[in-house]
């Protein structure tokens, strides 16, 4: 589906599992607000 939207971005997080908030709260604060500016 990716491929496909080229507005769309994938963001992998090596070592995270199912609950990437709690897993790793500073990268996933992170990667939300870069998607949060960018929709601006």
């Amino acid at each position: 589906a990716i491929e496909q939207r080229p507005d769309w971005r994938l963001e992998l997080l090596p070592g995270v599992g199912h609950v990437p908030q709690l897993e790793a709260p500073e990268l996933f604060g992170e990667l939300v607000e870069d998607f949060l500016r960018a929709e601006q």
